[in-house]
């Protein structure tokens, strides 16, 4: 790969070899670059012969690094593994099925490339660094452009999701199906909407309004806005609501519930 170069010298009568009598000899032979002068220096002064000797190094190329997004909120949709605790029992409730974001929470930071530095063998050829590639602009709904910092920040409360350099925030989040104590807690900043049932011993926090289409047992539920359980509760006198707005059920039984606003029952 010519990144090396010895040389093998053999005594002649009434020749005193110089240092740079070492370097002509090395050129006349094409390398030009790279000269390993303490090496050479040496030759010279111990009267080095009949062993071959480093006399040239080439400088490898230094590689750069591509451009890429450093992200402060975890990239998947969803926590699928529950924790396993010491005694080796297992929290189901570590399930969140959600990574929230709040309005200007800095979001992911943009590395620029790093250039690669171009390297030399020892006959004077350039080494080419590989080629860097710079990423667009991160596209999606909710985030803000790099700023002069290459920072992206969310531009409101809600969920995030990331794919393919897109990024979307949403500011409602809809489960289709029943939540329980397996499924897991659901901690949402925006409008959470459940279409199915939500069973005993699960907490469901929202930031804004919380609409439940189905029944409700003994939960936890808290929320920003108001609570609307379509199906009404049977809290079995473990239930508690806690609503920054109002709270309307078709039925409310043994169940601790307090509300900024008014609670509204058929029963």
């Amino acid at each position: 790969d010519k990144m090396q170069a010895w040389i093998h010298l053999v005594p002649e009568e009434n020749i005193e070899y110089k240092r740079d009598d070492l370097k002509d000899i090395l050129r006349a032979y094409g390398v030009t670059s790279g000269f390993h002068d303490s090496n050479l220096a040496a030759i010279v002064k111990k009267k080095i012969f009949f062993r071959e000797v480093l006399a040239a190094v080439g400088t490898p190329a230094k590689m750069g690094r591509d451009g890429y997004y450093e992200f402060f909120v975890s990239t998947e949709n969803y926590l699928k593994n529950p924790k396993i605790n010491p005694d080796g029992s297992v929290d189901y409730r570590s399930m969140n099925l959600l990574e929230n974001v709040s309005k200007d929470q800095l979001i992911a930071q943009y590395h620029p490339v790093i250039l690669g530095v171009e390297g030399i063998d020892v006959c004077g050829k350039a080494i080419p660094a590989e080629a860097v590639r710079e990423l667009p602009q991160l596209k999606g709904r909710g985030i803000s452009p790099r700023d002069q910092e290459n920072k992206i920040y969310a531009l409101e409360d809600g969920k995030i999701a990331v794919k393919d350099n897109e990024v979307e925030i949403r500011t409602v989040h809809e489960v289709n199906g029943d939540v329980d104590y397996i499924t897991g807690f659901v901690d949402f900043n925006g409008d959470l909407m459940i279409n199915g049932n939500v069973g005993r011993d699960v907490t469901i926090r929202a930031g804004k309004t919380v609409t439940i289409t189905g029944t409700v047992e003994s939960a936890h539920i808290e929320a920003g806005g108001d609570v609307i359980l379509k199906c009404g509760i049977q809290g079995n006198e473990k239930a508690v609501i806690i609503s920054g707005g109002n709270v309307y059920a078709d039925f409310i039984e043994q169940s601790s519930v307090t509300a900024k606003g008014t609670v509204q029952a058929n029963s």
